[in-house]
């Protein structure tokens, strides 16, 4: 006695049902692409995102240098543009 295997099997799609897959998977590679090239976008903007964060550290060094912020200070900018330290640290006791 034989073994039923695929390769035993006569049987055919419909034509509805060959269309229907081959739409799905067709779908679905386009999917696959577009992920693929939203990834790559993402990775774009992340560099982006990187030298803009760079580029505003580097301004925020030469304005704590002008202002004679020592480094480790704790300031930050208000919207009206003013420079305000941060007292991060307890002060020490007056004598």
């Amino acid at each position: 006695m034989s073994e039923n295997t695929l390769a035993d099997v006569a049987q055919k799609l419909t034509a509805d049902e060959a269309t229907a897959l081959q739409s799905m998977h067709k779908q679905a590679q386009e999917i696959v692409h577009n992920i693929g090239m939203a990834e790559a976008r993402k990775a774009k903007m992340l560099g982006q995102l990187a030298e803009i964060d760079e580029h505003a550290q580097g301004v925020m060094n030469s304005v704590a240098a002008r202002l004679g912020i020592p480094p480790g200070t704790a300031w930050q900018v208000t919207p009206d543009g003013s420079v305000v330290m941060l007292n991060n640290s307890p002060k020490p006791p007056e004598a």
